[in-house]
């Protein structure tokens, strides 16, 4: 089990955002997190990634208990375990894409490989991409990047948040399967949080998630 969540409970002030919550994902098991806006979903990846700590409940993340862990220890099994696509992508905008990726090896405390990094654009179809900025990517382009980035050190999980919310029907589909391929590929468990319906018809696996729920 690479996540596993008993009875996490999370609240902004009054309001409840998770209450008494249950989540597994198995080792290279792909779901689909589905809710509105507001509904918890950037909450629950951040508690997933030991950003936050949950009020009641336990989370355990490659077989770590987070809430018996230090801030710095959490960041530890982030950095080793977790790889994000966030909303923004935020890829070091000073460096090239490639030099993303190499930086991406090093924090994740494995040793810089080119070639690896080389391959992985390759795969992605931005090869042609490697030595650019991200300033000069097209949005696709960046998105590939992004991707690349945070599947480099193959982590035993990679979450997207909301990688869909500004693209047509076609790109939205070349997304979701490119992201879907990308964790096979890896060995990654997958775990993607939208308020995107569309992509209900990508994967088999959904849990849909309400403000409260």
């Amino acid at each position: 089990m690479i996540v596993a969540l008993e009875g996490v409970s999370y609240s902004f002030g009054a309001r409840p955002i998770l209450n008494g919550f249950d989540f597994n994902l198995e080792a290279g098991e792909q779901k689909l997190l589905l809710g509105p806006s507001g509904s918890g979903k950037t909450t629950l990846i951040y508690l997933i990634c030991g950003l936050i700590s949950a009020q009641a409940g336990q989370i355990e993340v490659a077989g770590e208990n987070l809430s018996t862990l230090s801030q710095a220890r959490r960041d530890a099994v982030r950095r080793n375990h977790i790889g994000v696509v966030f909303q923004t992508l935020r890829l070091v905008s000073a460096l090239s894409v490639r030099a993303n990726l190499l930086l991406a090896q090093k924090l994740a405390g494995k040793p810089r490989n080119a070639a690896e990094a080389d391959d992985l654009l390759q795969r992605l179809g931005i090869a042609h991409r490697a030595h650019a900025k991200p300033a000069a990517l097209s949005q696709g382009e960046a998105q590939r990047a992004a991707i690349a980035r945070a599947v480099i050190a193959k982590p035993a999980l990679l979450i997207a948040d909301e990688p869909t919310s500004a693209l047509d029907d076609e790109n939205t589909a070349r997304v979701a399967e490119l992201l879907k391929q990308t964790a096979a590929t890896q060995g990654s468990a997958l775990l993607i949080a939208t308020h995107d319906a569309r992509l209900r018809a990508h994967f088999p696996q959904i849990v849909e998630l309400r403000g409260g729920a």
